[in-house]
């Protein structure tokens, strides 16, 4: 089953062979691209690393998806907070 991927990218920039893949889904008003991704021979998806955020709770939110990566047999993967604030 493939896998939705939130992604910043932009059909004008050279991406190789995911440029093929970029697609867009309708969200709160706006349109947000993502990538099409399916899993690898071994089961995962290619993921390298993630990014995620803003969060009330950077450092909780970045453990409990470290965790969640590892209990799914991801390791080394590279988890970054965003820098953005939370404006409530």
């Amino acid at each position: 089953m493939p896998t939705r991927i939130g992604t910043w990218a932009n059909e004008n920039q050279d991406h190789g062979e995911t440029g093929t893949n970029i697609r867009y889904r309708h969200s709160k008003g706006v349109l947000v691209p993502y990538l099409k991704l399916s899993p690898l021979d071994n089961g995962q998806l290619p993921i390298h690393s993630l990014r995620f955020g803003p969060s009330l709770d950077k450092f909780q939110t970045e453990y409990a998806l470290q965790g969640f990566l590892l209990k799914h047999g991801y390791e080394d993967i590279q988890v970054f907070g965003s820098e953005m604030p939370v404006i409530l």
